[in-house]
């Protein structure tokens, strides 16, 4: 993991380099962790919306198609 961030970060720092941003407010590496954490730990949840239930019956559905 801490390869793909070192990656990521450097991909970051050519961005940086192609808009013009100035080295002084550039993020090192560790203000870049701090700021990607969060979504670090995210990562893996799955967000679980309720279900619904219908309830409806055979003949509705071929009412419905009819």
């Amino acid at each position: 993991m801490d390869t793909v961030v070192g990656n990521t970060w450097l991909l970051y720092l050519n961005e940086c380099s192609d808009v013009g941003l100035q080295q002084s407010k550039q993020l090192c590496l560790l203000e870049f962790k701090y700021f990607i954490s969060p979504a670090l730990a995210k990562e893996g949840h799955v967000v679980y919306t309720k279900r619904v239930s219908i309830s409806i019956s055979v003949e509705d559905i071929f009412t419905v198609r009819n």
